[in-house]
């Protein structure tokens, strides 16, 4: 029988070997599987993925994650594409280590479930930095107090502690200097990119610093703001010792 259900519809079994990354976790089938009992085909390995950027591919991750736990603990779950965010608003930060903490547990079970590596380097801001950098300058201060903010409460530090030293120590760049050298390294990709289209879009000379009108490319030729030139002067002096 298996012999001739092959013969009959030969061309299933690529279908079948496409879907099977899908699963039901109901009947604790995959969808190739579902497929594979009703036509006797066999299931195979699948030995490449498909194309980035391909119409598939979001359809294939939602299928895949559409049982992601949603945290019990109040904690908000967000995701867009193949981000996945965890957060929680309140005024008090000892309600809110426990809980968040309990919700990064119960994700961190379903992933290793199935397999899924999580890539906690990439932030976000990664993706839209030469538009962050035009936000107004009271927008990217607030951003900045947040690091800060961050930086003194993982190191548990003083209030006399300056920024910059926390900054230096951490060796962690601050907004707008993430942001500049993001959006260089985008400027230098697309600079190079094969389709002529792209690179006239990106290459042009940006506006004076003083223009009413601004371009992404502005970004860098921008003066570096307080606390950035405090923890370059802090980085190179620590350089100079060094050598």
């Amino acid at each position: 029988m298996p012999n001739e259900c092959n013969n009959r519809w030969p061309s299933l079994n690529a279908t079948a070997s496409v879907a099977a990354p899908t699963r039901d976790t109901k009947k604790g089938l995959s969808l190739s599987d579902s497929i594979n009992l009703k036509l006797c085909t066999f299931v195979r390995p699948i030995r490449a993925g498909i194309p980035q950027g391909s119409t598939l591919s979001p359809l294939l991750y939602s299928a895949y994650v559409n049982d992601i736990p949603q945290p019990k603990t109040g904690v908000q779950l967000a995701l867009f594409a193949d981000d996945t965010a965890l957060f929680l608003r309140s005024n008090c930060l000892r309600n809110i280590l426990p809980r968040l903490q309990r919700a990064i547990d119960e994700l961190t079970q379903w992933l290793r479930l199935w397999r899924i590596e999580v890539n906690p380097e990439k932030p976000v801001m990664t993706y839209a930095s030469p538009v962050f950098a035009h936000a107004r300058p009271d927008i990217l201060y607030d951003l900045q107090v947040v690091q800060n903010k961050f930086c003194r409460r993982a190191a548990d530090a003083p209030w006399y502690v300056k920024n910059s030293i926390l900054h230096r120590d951490f060796e962690l760049p601050t907004i707008s200097k993430f942001m500049k050298d993001a959006s260089e390294h985008f400027f230098d990709i697309a600079s190079n990119h094969p389709n002529s289209l792209l690179v006239e879009a990106v290459t042009y000379d940006p506006t004076p610093p003083n223009h009413f009108c601004r371009r992404p490319r502005n970004v860098l030729i921008d003066p570096p703001d307080d606390l950035t030139v405090e923890v370059e002067k802090l980085l190179e002096l620590n350089k100079m010792v060094t050598d």
